[in-house]
């Protein structure tokens, strides 16, 4: 575990114990600041880890990619190799339509039956029918965090 990490977990525990005393006056003024305080560090240590884990990944993505990369060159088809206690599979391409050069061979208007009706994007719909009448429609994925 990384420095930045025990004093994370560490804040946390201050952070719980702190807002679970009771507070009058002068007192529970300098409390508040106190955990308005760590809430700041304990974010600044939380975001620098986050953003040292983005880096490692990274790193270890482009070296994941190189080693495929190398493996696709040696072994361009596809089948499973052995490799020691593992087994290394290349896998065919995964095939898909050219969209432009599918629609252009096979107009629409033409061959109704080739192609799927699917709603229009939500901002799209929202323009056309309005925000209040697409909300009851709408759903939202979990948040997400972004260390920039």
């Amino acid at each position: 575990m990384s420095a930045n990490t025990i004093e994370a977990a560490n804040d946390i525990q201050t952070l719980r114990h702190l807002a679970a005393e009771p507070s009058t006056g002068e007192l529970a003024q300098q409390r508040e600041e106190a955990l308005a305080d760590q809430r700041e560090a304990l974010l600044i240590r939380q975001a620098q880890r986050i953003s040292e884990l983005d880096e490692r990944i990274l790193v270890l993505t482009q070296e994941r990619d190189e080693l495929k990369a190398r493996i696709l060159e040696q072994h361009p088809q596809p089948g499973t190799y052995p490799a020691g206690e593992l087994r290394v599979l290349v896998k065919q391409g995964r095939r898909g339509l050219d969209g432009k050069a599918f629609t252009a061979a096979f107009p629409p208007a033409e061959n109704p039956r080739l192609y799927e009706l699917k709603p229009k994007s939500l901002t799209n719909v929202a323009k056309l029918v309005g925000e209040l009448a697409v909300e009851r429609f709408t759903s939202r994925s979990k948040p997400s965090v972004v260390v920039e």
